[in-house]
């Protein structure tokens, strides 16, 4: 859904329809899920350890981040589109990869997570202290977040744009979190029809204000799919399983470098005055988007390999001067 909405943004007048969801509400859905799913994710796998949570989490978004980063910095530079004419020092907000976030407050050396990939960041950070109060307070705190969120709907003044903001957004990851504790406990498919009533009323009838309808949209996917996948992705063969598995580790990297890829296909498309229909655009951003994150993931599980080969032989050359001494 976001690399759809993306995409819409070159198309314009021509964009991709999605389960009938309008195009304003596209990246709006897809975030959503995008943020619910890591409210379940996190708290599925959570240990309690809040440093050993930092250390995996951290490790697993950054270096994917950075050398992302340097291939598409290298492309740029290559091609003499990337000027060095602000401040170096802004480069921090690059390496913490907040450059996109903030983007909106400054100028950065922005060039691939957009301001997606800081809030990732963000939720990571906040979510032992989270996790914490949602095991004590798990109802008033969802409770508080809706009405943060409805008084800033409706008195909205901040800069950060709207759906960025993490108190706008802060109900989805709540609700991942609250929902992934009680489903144990649930009938899967009572729960079933509550996904579908939620999604079928979000479209048949005008709730007040957009955030409400693509809250309730989202829910009511996001309860819709957990269903299928126990009920159906579950009792698939292990080839089925294994290709879903691949798929949603390869979607970081995918996040990372789609923009990228859709950039470069207009540039090309607008210099060599070529049109081309808007499904083929989609399948070449979508197959290259995830073809250049497998080679991500390639890079990033061999990226140490070097470094364990150099103190191997470090490691072997003082051993047999050692040797050498003990003999002498």
């Amino acid at each position: 859904m976001i690399l759809v909405y993306h995409m819409n943004g070159i198309l314009k007048d021509n964009p991709i329809h999605i389960l009938g969801i309008g195009d304003g509400e596209l990246g709006a859905v897809g975030v959503g899920l995008f943020i619910l799913i890591s409210g379940s994710m996190i708290t599925y796998t959570y240990s309690g350890n809040a440093w050993s949570f930092y250390a995996k989490r951290l490790k697993k978004i950054f270096i994917p981040f950075w050398v992302t980063y340097i291939f598409v910095l290298v492309c740029e530079l290559l091609q003499g589109r990337f000027v060095f004419d602000l401040p170096l020092y802004k480069f921090l907000l690059t390496f913490v990869g907040m450059d996109g976030f903030f983007s909106y407050l400054t100028s950065t050396y922005y060039l691939v997570g957009e301001w997606f990939l800081g809030f990732i960041i963000m939720i990571y950070v906040v979510y032992p202290i989270v996790h914490i109060i949602m095991n004590k307070f798990p109802l008033a705190l969802i409770f508080i977040s809706f009405i943060v969120e409805i008084y800033m709907v409706n008195n909205y003044e901040w800069s950060i744009p709207f759906l960025w903001n993490p108190f706008v957004l802060a109900p989805f990851l709540l609700i991942g979190v609250y929902f992934i504790k009680r489903y144990i406990n649930m009938n899967s498919w009572d729960t079933l029809f509550v996904g579908l009533a939620l999604l079928i009323s979000s479209q048949l009838f005008q709730l007040p204000g957009v955030l409400m309808t693509v809250f309730f949209k989202t829910i009511g996917l996001y309860i819709i799919l957990v269903i299928l996948g126990e009920k159906l992705l579950l009792r698939c063969n292990d080839g089925i399983k294994k290709a879903t598995v691949l798929m949603s580790e390869l979607t970081f990297g995918v996040i990372l470098i789609h923009h990228r890829i859709i950039f470069t296909l207009e540039r090309i498309l607008i210099e060599e005055n070529v049109e081309l229909n808007k499904y083929i655009q989609f399948i070449i951003v979508l197959a290259i988007s995830f073809l250049f994150s497998y080679l991500l993931k390639l890079f990033v599980a061999n990226i140490g390999k070097p470094v364990e080969w150099i103190k191997r032989l470090l490691n072997n050359a003082v051993n047999k001067k050692k040797s050498a001494k003990i003999e002498q």
